[in-house]
């Protein structure tokens, strides 16, 4: 399948690595609102509002490469993608690990050395980076960003548009919709929404009142 990235920053790089890695699509150009000419060796297509176009060039899939500092571009694009008929399709490293009993949405990266073990359930447009190993029965809502080599222990339920930082180990809990996470962490008990915490153990620093992952 012919594929555009949209984005054309860090984020957009690491896929790049995960698309080439295998041969089911063949990236062709990136959309970007700021980056002209071409990048990474690929050339810009046009900005973000040529989305819709994209079809009448061939073009089947896309990839969604607008990282963790622009949460209401990336929610605004994740709508776009849904009505213009093209397909969000996955950039999962060649190397990362995905148990056959698990679920992948759409949209999905997985870096690599990422491990998704059995049951486990991956919702639409998750960010999973680097060496992140996500274990037994999670649920991980729409939209979740979880950073390097973070752990997730079996029957942990992650809610949509959460960050969780590098390093951070969560045991069985429960985590709120566009809750953070801060980087190192250990979280032992639930955590609201729209709260970051930190520490080890993890403990509220505050409610977040912006539309961010950060806090």
């Amino acid at each position: 399948m012919r594929v555009a990235v949209l984005g054309a920053g860090g984020l957009c790089k690491v896929m790049l690595d995960a698309l080439c890695s295998r041969t089911e699509h063949r990236v062709v150009g990136l959309l970007d609102d700021h980056v002209t000419g071409s990048f990474c060796g690929l050339p810009i297509l046009g900005k973000m509002s040529s989305l819709r176009t994209l079809r009448s060039k061939n073009i089947r899939g896309v990839a969604l490469a607008v990282g963790d500092r622009f949460l209401p571009v990336r929610l605004q694009l994740i709508e776009a993608i849904r009505v213009s008929g093209l397909q969000a399709v996955n950039a999962v490293h060649r190397t990362a690990w995905i148990s056959p009993s698990a679920t992948l949405g759409d949209g999905i990266y997985a870096g690599p050395n990422v491990t998704i073990h059995a049951g486990a359930s991956i919702s639409d447009f998750c960010v999973i980076w680097t060496g992140s190993i996500i274990e037994h029965d999670n649920r991980i809502g729409e939209n979740v960003f979880i950073a390097p080599s973070v752990t997730t222990a079996g029957y942990t339920e992650v809610e949509r548009d959460v960050f969780i930082g590098i390093g951070a180990v969560v045991l069985r809990a429960k985590i709120g919709a566009l809750a953070t996470v801060a980087a190192g962490s250990l979280v032992t008990k639930d955590v609201a929404a729209r709260t970051l915490v930190m520490g080890s153990p993890a403990k509220r620093i505050r409610t977040k009142r912006e539309l961010t992952y950060h806090g």
